[in-house]
């Protein structure tokens, strides 16, 4: 079976040079393990930037030799990544996670689906906003997942997606400006309710993931049985 526990799995054979080891310091050996293996399982690749977020994070001495031996044990945990997802696929592993299936498959009806997308929630609802807005004939709704999420979805398969809807898909301009607040308020709830029991339930289900929600629009959906995959 596929999850995130076979797909993300942490290699054993993967550890720190006693070089590198010495210098983070024994008590973070194995969360800058951890920490360096996360990146690239999240599809980073830029050697010199995870070279230097590490470096910077640890607060190792910023010399020669330091990103010499931090630039191989990136690259040698690269090359792992890339065994185990050949591994993968020769299994017959398709390249893409559960979620991603369920996400094409929102788009499909209508739903701009996002992974991994924006830093934080503000930054996802503001961007998200604006794309749903270009193509707002398209998109009945939105729903994401931002990057302090991906790293919950990695560790555990579960993630909080936040999703707002398009007024458009209930009513025109004209109609929605007359609304008072608590009138837009009640339909884009209406609304979300029924997003949530026709189309999200139905289709993250169809994957084998399940989705809770409490029914307010400030909190954000529960998603469980996940697992994210991005290829290297």
């Amino acid at each position: 079976m596929t999850n995130t526990n076979t797909v993300n799995a942490l290699p054993d054979v993967l550890e720190l040079p006693e070089s590198l080891a010495n210098q983070v310091g024994e008590e973070y050996t194995n969360d800058a393990r951890e920490y360096v293996w996360l990146q690239i399982v999240r599809g980073e690749d830029d050697v010199k930037e995870l070279v230097e977020d590490f470096i910077d994070g640890y607060e190792l001495e910023p010399s020669a030799d330091t990103s010499t031996i931090v630039t191989e044990f990136i690259t040698h945990t690269m090359a792992i990544r890339r065994q185990q997802i050949a591994a993968l696929k020769e299994a017959g592993f398709s390249g893409k996670s559960n979620l991603t299936l369920a996400f094409e498959k929102l788009q499909q009806q209508g739903v701009l689906a996002l992974e991994d997308f924006g830093c934080c929630n503000n930054c996802g609802h503001t961007e998200a906003t604006g794309l749903m807005n270009e193509e707002s004939d398209r998109w009945q709704a939105y729903v994401f997942f931002h990057e302090q999420d991906t790293e919950r979805l990695i560790e555990t398969g579960e993630t909080c997606l936040r999703f707002y809807c398009n007024y458009r898909h209930i009513c025109s301009d004209e109609e929605w400006q007359k609304l008072d607040r608590a009138q837009k308020e009640a339909r884009l709830d209406k609304q979300l309710q029924e997003l949530f029991v026709t189309i999200l339930v139905p289709t993250f289900a169809e994957y084998g993931m399940t989705v809770e929600w409490n029914g307010d629009v400030q909190s954000c959906m529960m998603l469980k049985n996940a697992f994210f995959f991005r290829d290297l």
